[in-house]
């Protein structure tokens, strides 16, 4: 016996009920999953944009100190003008890229000048356009040392055979000074039928003669006609001398100092040759913003030029509620001390 009709109508309404609700809870459950889907799309792609803004900062900085180094200023806030002329031009262009994309990013930096203070040309160790001081502070404030190189023919040293004990006093020297300590070197030479090129560090007049000073571990030489002494690599002609490591000796800032250049009572140089120093920080400047006692890049030696020494930076990369902060550090020459 068929149901009445009224039970029929029921059955009918409550079944369409329970389908229409089906529909309600897919529809629910497929839009949930694209909203996460989308969601998550989002998130990669900010994320590798993010990643690629620090990343082109990276390059960018250090193409900006690259280039600094090779416009060859001056003076710091030359090598600063030029720096962040490069980078600002950088950081706009990004800045718009991502606000088409509804973002922003930013790019804040502190660059550290410092200073290259080189004699490439062979002469003697002096200021510019002098020929007979004795003694001159090459820089002084400096708050770290990345380069210290020396290069000397060694006929131009002090011969020690003549007179060992008038080394200390007659011999060039190197004083790095950070106001408490000093760290001393002093070049000469050993001379006879081979002339030999001897570094020392400390005081020659600790020693009995000439013979002792050389056994010392404080000492490195080498027979050679010229040689070239590498503080940071704490090498001698290429050859490690383990004397040369001042890195636990010191804690800056320090000054640098020349001794004993020139020998007035026998109107003689001490040392003939070129050097390469490159410090962190401030040094003694003139009226201009140039170092004393030395020529602007490209004039005659010795020249200083100010260069970008290191960078610390932090880029920022936001979206809506995606933040990416990075933070990074451009320091292409590894410091002598901490």
């Amino acid at each position: 016996m068929d149901p009445p009709l009224d039970d029929r109508g029921q059955l009918l309404v409550v079944v369409a009920l329970l389908v229409a609700a089906t529909f309600v809870a897919l529809a629910l459950v497929l839009n949930s999953a694209i909203f996460a889907e989308n969601l998550s799309s989002r998130e990669t792609t900010d994320s590798e944009a993010a990643t690629a803004y620090a990343a082109d900062a990276n390059r960018t900085v250090a193409q900006a100190a690259t280039r600094t180094a090779d416009a060859e200023v001056a003076t710091a806030d030359g090598a600063r003008a030029v720096f962040d002329g490069i980078v600002d031009d950088w950081a706009r262009s990004r800045s718009a890229t991502a606000a088409e994309r509804g973002a922003s990013a930013d790019l804040q930096r502190t660059a550290h000048v410092g200073w290259r203070l080189e004699q490439a040309a062979d002469r003697e160790y002096m200021p510019e356009s002098e020929t007979t001081t004795a003694d001159w502070t090459v820089a002084e404030d400096a708050s770290n040392v990345s380069t210290m190189r020396f290069e000397a023919d060694t006929s131009s040293l002090y011969d020690a055979t003549l007179s060992f004990n008038d080394t200390d006093e007659r011999a060039f020297r190197v004083v790095v000074d950070d106001g408490t300590d000093t760290w001393t070197m002093y070049l000469f030479r050993e001379g006879g039928t081979d002339d030999r090129f001897v570094v020392h560090v400390g005081d020659p007049s600790g020693f009995d003669d000439l013979t002792d000073l050389l056994n010392s571990s404080s000492s490195c030489d080498v027979v050679a006609d010229r040689a070239a002494v590498d503080l940071r690599d704490h090498t001698l002609a290429g050859n490690g001398c383990p004397a040369l490591d001042f890195a636990d000796d010191l804690d800056g800032p320090v000054s640098i100092r020349y001794e004993n250049a020139y020998n007035s009572t026998l109107d003689e140089s001490r040392i003939v040759g070129s050097y390469d120093i490159v410090v962190n920080g401030t040094v003694a400047t003139n009226a201009t913003g140039h170092p004393q006692n030395f020529t602007a890049p490209g004039g005659t030696d010795p020249t200083a030029q100010a260069v970008v020494y290191s960078v610390n930076y932090r880029t920022v990369y936001e979206r809506e509620e995606i933040r990416n902060v990075r933070n990074g550090r451009y320091a292409p020459r590894e410091e002598a001390y901490p």
